[in-house]
């Protein structure tokens, strides 16, 4: 019975040795990147990934503005001011100008990256999106509107 009384205290001592070791570990190599002030550092790969994340800044450091475009909803189509667009952050305005509700989603190689809410006919709704290169498809989300062809293909270059 001693054996089973003595057992657990080394084992939790263990157990809390290691864990220490591995936090102490784990404070030491976030240590060692954070004063890394090379170009390489683990903080400029951290804020490329958020400004390509977010969109809302440019490597270079200036705010460029979402590029905006007009969409329009009617007759059950989806008409933008253009169908061939530059890489960028982009707000799209749409205007529902149908007897319908409709919504715009946007989808890239069949995952849906962006959408907006759902907009009343004669509402009108806004969209931000940042495009990379590819092919993509604009479509009317509510009910079986894609199916029944409520969508646009979008190049990107």
């Amino acid at each position: 019975m001693s054996v089973l009384t003595g057992s657990p205290t080394p084992v939790r001592r263990r157990g809390a040795v290691l864990a220490l070791a591995l936090a102490l570990g784990g404070l030491t190599a976030c240590s060692d990147d954070s004063g890394d002030t090379s170009a390489g550092g683990t903080t400029t790969a951290a804020a490329e990934t958020s400004s390509s994340a977010a969109g809302s800044s440019s490597a270079s450091g200036d705010a460029a503005q979402p590029i905006a475009v007009d969409v329009t909803e009617k007759d059950f189509r989806i008409n933008l001011d253009s169908t061939d667009l530059t890489a960028g952050d982009y707000t799209f305005t749409i205007a529902n100008q149908d007897q319908a509700t409709h919504n715009l989603a946007i989808e890239k190689d069949g995952q849906t990256i962006a959408k907006s809410d759902v907009i009343q006919p004669g509402a009108s709704g806004t969209l931000t999106a940042t495009l990379e290169p590819g092919s993509y498809v604009f479509y009317c989300g509510v009910g079986a509107h894609r199916a029944n062809g409520m969508l646009v293909d979008v190049n990107v270059s």
